[in-house]
């Protein structure tokens, strides 16, 4: 499986925001919910419940919520700072989770990288998403059966960036040296602090060019594109 001139045999790829554009899928889901529910729906109401999602999935990663707290406290919240009166929380959770999981919406270069990649390295998709949203997307998705491996938090117990999960992850595939891994992902708190905490490389995915202003996420490798992963692969182990 592995190809010896590259310098990771294992990749590990983030879900959301890394292959799939997890922006597009999650404003269709939104925008349908609220109008199955004649509340109003506009990109200011939008960037709002992403501020509160957001802020409800790094509690989840540090291991501070559940995931039912997360799925119910954002749209409740959501609601409460919006003004919107007479939507139940958890319908609107459910609508939206039903929707998201429609959304097989894949980023520029994700396709092509992961073809090219089949056959010469090992490809593990690494995700926080909940499990019903992550295998409807996936399924639906051209990606389908790309992947040696799928590991969703939903399912494992444990969620990136605990040491945990890659614990976890690493018991369930056949390279053991964790030098030959590689962790691409575009969170900082999640996928980068992760792969630290796990002792293996990371590649930060930043198309915006964001600043890393986290001390403790370190990142080996930085790409603005998908496609400059190829250099990053090609790369010889120093001896």
């Amino acid at each position: 499986m592995s190809n010896p001139t590259y310098r990771y045999t294992t990749l590990l790829f983030d879900a959301d925001g890394t292959l799939f554009d997890y922006r597009r899928a999650s404003w269709e889901a939104m925008k349908h919910t609220m109008g199955r529910f004649s509340a109003p729906f506009s990109e200011a109401l939008f960037a709002l419940y992403q501020e509160k999602n957001m802020a409800l999935w790094e509690l989840y990663e540090e291991g501070k919520v559940t995931k039912s707290e997360l799925e119910l406290r954002r749209f409740s919240q959501f609601f409460e700072e919006a003004g919107i009166t007479g939507v139940s929380p958890a319908e609107a959770n459910q609508s939206y989770i039903s929707l998201l999981g429609e959304g097989a919406y894949l980023l520029p270069g994700a396709k092509e990288l992961i073809d090219s990649l089949q056959g010469k390295v090992s490809l593990y998709l690494v995700t926080n998403g909940l499990k019903r949203t992550q295998y409807r997307r996936l399924e639906r998705s051209p990606l389908a059966h790309s992947f040696d491996g799928v590991f969703i938090s939903d399912e494992m117990g444990y969620q990136k960036p605990q040491k945990g999960y890659f614990d976890y992850v690493f018991s369930h595939i056949p390279e053991k040296d964790r030098a030959r891994m590689l962790i691409i992902g575009d969170s900082l708190t999640s996928d980068i602090r992760g792969g630290n905490n796990a002792g293996i490389d990371t590649c930060w995915l930043n198309p915006g060019g964001a600043a890393n202003t986290m001390t403790d996420a370190v990142c080996t490798y930085e790409i603005a594109r998908l496609e400059e992963l190829y250099g990053i692969l090609s790369k010889q182990p120093t001896k």
